[in-house]
């Protein structure tokens, strides 16, 4: 698969994540909390933790565009990469408040899962977090031993 191939590939399915995220935000999670399955303010709490993912959508799209030029090992890439988990990192945060508010609220059982959808987002944003600094820190090393050999020669 040639960098402009992949590199359409991943801008679809960011497109594709950040549609389904906005999509959650505006019609899943606000019918929800007026249906009375989510405590009241989930819409509005989920809509911070979502912000910083919409940011992320954005700094990848940047990224992968670098990818289909052909600029895989630069240090702009690093440096996206680093914005990226911090993105996430932020919206780790903002789940765990979450948990602590539901926690301190005493949301009962009859809250859709709410620990367990709280519990899901902190884990898959914390992941992502841990995977977009080591490929942050991976990027800016091979950028480096690019930048020598392109000086050797």
């Amino acid at each position: 698969m040639s960098n402009r191939v992949l590199s359409y590939v991943l801008r679809l399915v960011d497109a594709l994540a950040l549609v389904a995220l906005l999509v959650v935000a505006n019609q899943v999670i606000p019918g929800a909390e007026s249906y009375g399955t989510l405590p009241a303010g989930s819409t509005i709490a989920f809509s911070i933790g979502c912000v910083p993912l919409v940011y992320l959508a954005y700094v990848a799209n940047r990224l992968f565009g670098a990818i289909g030029r052909g600029d895989t090992f630069v240090k702009e890439n690093a440096t996206r990469l680093k914005r990226m988990g911090a993105a996430s990192a932020a919206s780790a945060a903002v789940w765990v408040v979450c948990l602590v508010i539901c926690v301190v609220m005493g949301v009962g059982d009859g809250h859709f899962s709410v620990y367990e959808v709280l519990t899901v987002a902190l884990i898959f944003t914390v992941a992502l977090s841990v995977i977009c600094f080591a490929l942050g820190l991976l990027t800016d090393r091979a950028a480096d031993i690019k930048s020598e050999n392109d000086m050797t020669v």
